[in-house]
């Protein structure tokens, strides 16, 4: 749960059900009561149908914490990739790189190393479509070599290139300019 809008759904399912949350934060609630397993089921229905899941063993909960670890990274990482993310995961879990590729696989049915890349690529496109910021700029942020790299990474993910992205952000912005003078 990264978004208020996530906390806000957590917590209009948990009042539903009559439970009172003390505290959530970042991919963690705690609750003032406890909780039988039939409870636990129920709440975990509602919150499927919401598009979140509760997690109670350690393995999930490690998944969990592998998947909030990407997104800070390369959501708040400015381009100081000193650490590689595999030397990132193993410092920040204390686990063994080989262990969580293995279980991130067996949970998701796709090596983690894809996730990363996917996950970057998708973070790509918000930044060409909603931030004044070039593809060089982009790809220094991200490690790349260049717009070129990047550029052929994108399209090798994507199918598409990343100028077709910048032809959307022109045409929102050219029809937003003609409905504000219009």
């Amino acid at each position: 749960m990264i978004s208020l809008r996530c906390q806000t759904d957590v917590k209009r399912e948990m009042k539903k059900m009559g439970l009172h949350c003390i505290e959530i934060e970042y991919g963690a609630v705690e609750i003032l009561e406890s909780i039988n397993r039939e409870q636990w089921e129920q709440l975990n229905k509602q919150l499927i149908r919401r598009g979140f899941e509760l997690l109670g063993d350690d393995d999930s909960m490690r998944i969990e914490n592998i998947k909030e670890l990407i997104a800070e990274r390369i959501h708040h990482d400015e381009g100081t990739f000193e650490l590689n993310y595999a030397d990132y995961l193993c410092e920040k879990l204390n686990c063994d790189y080989d262990h969580l590729c293995k279980l991130f696989s067996e949970t998701y049915g796709i090596a983690l190393e894809k996730y990363i890349s996917e996950f970057k690529i998708e973070w790509i496109k918000e930044l060409i479509l909603y931030e004044d910021i070039s593809l060089t700029e982009i790809a220094r942020r991200f490690g790349y070599s260049g717009a070129t790299q990047l550029s052929f990474l994108f399209r090798q993910m994507t199918g598409l290139t990343a100028g077709y992205f910048l032809q959307i952000k022109q045409q929102r912005r050219q029809l937003a300019h003609e409905l504000a003078n219009s």
